[in-house]
């Protein structure tokens, strides 16, 4: 609550891109279950770094962070308590995941 009432009130245009912000280099970061990694995942990065670039930008890397295994089973746990089955439960181990994501897809 402190912290509320010293923050500037918020405004429609404090959410429009700035022009004024100088060429900067980033990495970004993708994160997710993505069990299974796929190429929408691939097509996030790359539209974002794509976006960036546009605006004068560069991008140096883009990497992709599969979320915890506990969040994942935490996640799956959540669907079949409502009632979810088949498909939807099926959730492959960070190893797993990481290794797909060391291979490009196509």
């Amino acid at each position: 609550r402190l912290l509320a009432s010293r923050l500037p009130p918020m405004t429609p245009d404090c959410f429009e891109p700035s022009d004024s912000l100088p060429p900067s280099r980033y990495v970004l970061l993708v994160s997710g279950t993505m069990s299974p990694p796929h190429v929408g995942h691939v097509r996030l990065g790359l539209s974002a770094a794509a976006a960036l670039r546009a605006d004068g930008h560069s991008v140096d890397a883009i990497c992709f962070l599969p979320v915890h295994d506990n969040y994942l089973c935490n996640k799956v746990a959540a669907k079949c308590s409502s009632g979810a089955s088949g498909a939807d439960l099926l959730a492959f181990p960070m190893c797993d995941r990481c290794l797909l994501l060391a291979f490009p897809m196509c």
